[in-house]
């Protein structure tokens, strides 16, 4: 389930057996400009890991995200700061060969 868009409704996280929290990049997008999405991601956040559920952030594109995310516990990211969109082939030699320390920043 994807929080932040569309017809997302907290009541979906006691109607379907769910095991991840997945936040839309708007909450992402100006953290650092609005601190009322701030409050929110982090609120987002916890709810997720206190139903014991990953957390997964859309939208991550720079450090500053990645640190604030990682400071609230968020499990996941996605976004252009770890890679552009990739095809399906690209994306099978990416896991075959293993994430790097160097491909996450």
């Amino acid at each position: 389930m994807i929080l932040g868009v569309g017809y997302s409704s907290f009541s979906h996280l006691r109607k379907f057996p769910l095991d991840a929290l997945k936040v839309d990049r708007s909450f992402v997008n100006d953290i650092s400009s609005n601190p009322d999405n701030a409050m929110i991601l982090s609120a987002l956040i916890n709810i997720g890991k206190s139903l014991k559920h990953r957390v997964v952030a859309e939208g991550v594109e720079t450090e500053e995200q990645l640190h604030f995310l990682r400071q609230e516990g968020c499990s996941e990211g996605q976004g252009y700061f770890f890679s552009p969109p990739v095809i399906a082939e690209k994306f099978a030699q990416f896991l075959e060969r293993g994430v790097t320390e160097s491909m996450v920043h």
